[in-house]
This record gives C-alpha cells, sequence and structure tokens, in this order.
C-alpha cells in the first residue's frame, strides 16, 4: 500500500483574476487550512486502511466458512452412503430370511432372489458406494438360518473409511477392522 503524505508547509494559491488579468501573484495559505487539509487526508488514509483490514478479515471468513462447509458436505455424504450400506445389508438379510423361510437356506446365488421374484432390484440392493464408485457386495453362499448368528452372510468388497461392514446371520449389520474381519472370515471358512 502506497501512502502519500501532503506537506501544507509554504503552499501557495493562485488568484484566478489575477492569472487572468497579468502576471500571477500568490498569497499564503492559513496555517488552519493546512491543519485542515492535513487532518482530512490522515482521517482519508485511515478510513482506506480501515476498509481494506475489513475486507481482509471477511475473505478470511468467507475462505474458512468455505472449507468448513466442505468438510461438512464430505461428512453428510460420507454418513449418507454408509446408512445406505446398512440399509441395503438389513434388507438382503429380509430377503435371505424369506428364501430360508421357504427353501431351507439361504440362495446358492444372489440371481436366484430375483429369478424367484423375492426383489425386483436386486442389483441396488446387492450393492454400494466405496470411495466414490458402486461395487457389488460379497456374499458367503451355504449358510441358513440355523447357521451360527455370528456367521458372516455378506460384506462390503473392501473397507469404507477403514472399516467393512458385514451383515451377520442374526440379521444384524456390524463395522470390523479388516485385521478382525480378516480373522473372522479365516475362521468361518476354516469351519464349513
Amino acid at each position: 500500500m502506497c501512502v502519500v503524505v501532503l506537506i501544507a508547509a509554504g503552499c501557495k494559491s493562485v488568484n484566478e483574476e489575477e492569472q487572468a488579468d497579468g502576471p500571477a501573484t500568490s498569497e499564503v495559505v492559513p496555517e488552519e487550512v493546512k491543519q485542515e487539509v492535513a487532518q482530512e487526508v490522515a482521517q482519508e488514509v485511515k478510513e482506506e486502511v480501515q476498509k481494506k483490514k475489513e475486507v481482509q478479515k471477511v475473505e478470511k471468513v468467507e475462505k474458512v466458512q468455505k472449507k468448513q462447509g466442505n468438510a461438512l458436505r464430505t461428512f453428510s455424504s460420507d454418513r449418507a452412503a454408509r446408512n445406505n450400506i446398512a440399509k441395503n445389508l438389513k434388507q438382503m438379510f429380509i430377503l435371505f430370511f424369506e428364501y430360508d423361510q421357504d427353501e431351507g437356506s439361504y440362495p446358492r446365488d444372489l440371481k436366484v432372489l430375483q429369478e424367484k421374484g423375492y426383489t425386483a432390484s436386486l442389483e441396488e440392493l446387492s450393492s454400494c458406494s466405496v470411495n466414490g464408485q458402486q461395487k457389488k457386495f460379497v456374499y458367503i453362499p451355504g449358510l441358513s438360518s440355523s447357521s451360527p448368528s455370528g456367521a458372516i452372510i455378506m460384506h462390503t468388497p473392501e473397507p469404507v473409511n477403514e472399516k467393512r461392514y458385514v451383515l451377520l446371520n442374526s440379521g444384524s449389520v456390524r463395522t470390523m477392522t479388516e485385521a478382525d474381519f480378516q480373522v473372522e472370515i479365516k475362521k468361518q471358512a476354516g469351519a464349513q
């Protein structure tokens, strides 16, 4: 920022009439006028500096609000995705349970649920959003409602926010760390 300082000492003004009639004469500007002009200029500079500070403050606040808004939107969309995963897994459990009641076990593959009329929207229910991409849940066939309640029936194909979502045979949806998930899935594979 550039500040111009007006030095009022020695200022003279030219009388317009004298300028038109002949040689210019000068008069000395009274000291009071000099001080008044200097004060006005100082006040204008002060106001300009204050305005720039206010603009910078507003810009800083807007920048912080924008960051917070982006973080909130990301949090909200992540939360919506997690809720959707849990909802779809629970709906799949209802389909598995209904099929089990009719057939005595869960289906050998998911297509059977649609072929036999248990759902018309298998594609939507059997997938989830993982890192912004639609991916299919992993189904573990060979179980029934009489299998252990802690058995994993279905899970996300990879961690979502560092957690695996799993559908248990009890009908509940749980999250697990990847390490815990790997231990459980290996135990379950060894038991079958």
